[in-house]
């Protein structure tokens, strides 16, 4: 019983040396935004090629009918990133800043149709298999 009260005595202790939490910078919560709108789309693009994708589409039509449904969380995504851009360039205008958010994410859209493609073919041999 007396080694419980030293415990929860220095347990007590370390409780009031524990420095503060601060709150997240606004750098900090727009790179979680754009981390979460990331994540969405790669989700989106990944769930809607499994259902789009059948043993009689072409695994390029349904890549596209992907992105194409994909369209919002994509703008959502750009339109996080563009936010997150203000902060470390507030002076660029709107315009310009639009443009780089958009080319950021044309960027890792190369990488996002490839698996795309090869979701949509392994996607239609598991079916292919199943039947």
């Amino acid at each position: 019983m007396d080694n419980r009260l030293v415990l929860i005595g220095l347990l007590a202790l370390a409780a009031c040396d524990a420095p503060p939490t601060r709150a997240p910078v606004d750098g900090q919560l727009a790179r979680a935004k754009v981390d979460a709108a990331t994540n969405d789309y790669a989700n989106c693009l990944d769930t809607t090629v499994k259902r789009l994708a059948t043993p009689t589409t072409q695994a390029a039509d349904a890549a596209d009918a992907t992105f194409k449904e994909c369209m919002p969380v994509r703008a959502k995504l750009v339109t996080e990133v563009s936010k997150f851009r203000r902060i470390g360039a507030p002076k660029e205008s709107a315009e310009y800043n639009a443009a780089v958010a958009e080319q950021s994410v044309l960027a890792i859209e190369t990488d996002l149709r490839s698996q795309t493609v090869v979701t949509a073919v392994s996607t239609k041999l598991d079916q292919e298999k199943a039947q």
